[in-house]
């Protein structure tokens, strides 16, 4: 959904939202928070929290309610059945399913099609401000109170980035950075220019020259042609 205005958040919410993002960080086995020194393990937890109040779960286990329980399927196959069917819905209010799947799964095919998932939601939601007044190439309008700012999804990218590469989890988080402009990644996205693996080569080529066109506050100027873009593939 779209058209949702981004909410302020008060100290006492913020606390909330890190209590509720604590659970989820409780339960992923692909790093441990204390690996990061607390205040910034706080931080990122703080921001998600309040993307997570952008997003309704909820909504979209009521809305989808077929897909919801099928995504919680003991079946492998059913689960990764649904994250194939949630990429194409073009529904944000699933990205906390998709996420809590991606970081508690040790089914490498289901973190895979759960990073696949991410990577389209993102993808379609960022590239709905495109600016059809400008013809040649793609160029993106400013974020404003309709957009929902994906930014914080950054520790996300960072968990997935922290992963062995193996040509899906990688590629998704390098396109899901370059479309968010999450420049604070443009060098780990670097080095993976050396993979063996070519999705990741491609993906993180693209993802580059988005995030040339980024400032430092992560907004977009300018994307290539997203005929361009590996995922389109």
């Amino acid at each position: 959904p779209v058209g949702r205005h981004s909410r302020q958040t008060s100290d006492t919410d913020d606390r909330d939202a890190s209590n509720r993002s604590g659970d989820l960080c409780s339960r992923r086995s692909l790093r441990e928070c204390a690996r990061a020194p607390r205040q910034r393990v706080a931080d990122v937890l703080i921001r998600y929290g309040a993307l997570q109040d952008d997003l309704d779960p909820l909504r979209f286990a009521e809305g989808y309610p077929a897909l919801f329980h099928r995504l919680q399927s003991e079946d492998p196959a059913e689960r990764c059945q649904a994250l194939r069917m949630i990429a194409a819905s073009d529904e944000l209010d699933a990205i906390p399913c998709v996420v809590e799947t991606l970081l508690g799964t040790e089914d490498r095919a289901e973190r895979a099609w759960a990073a696949c998932a991410l990577r389209d939601l993102v993808a379609h939601h960022e590239l709905k401000r495109r600016d059809f007044a400008r013809p040649t190439g793609i160029h993106l309008l400013p974020r404003d109170s309709s957009h929902v700012d994906l930014r914080p999804l950054a520790w996300v990218v960072e968990e997935m980035l922290a992963l062995e590469d193996d040509g899906n989890v990688s590629s998704s988080a390098a396109t899901i950075a370059g479309y968010v402009g999450m420049k604070q990644f443009a060098d780990e996205l670097a080095a993976l220019m050396e993979s063996r693996h070519p999705a990741t080569r491609n993906s993180v080529q693209y993802a580059l020259r988005l995030l040339e066109a980024v400032d430092d506050d992560g907004n977009v100027i300018q994307h290539p042609d997203p005929g361009d873009d590996p995922a389109s593939r």
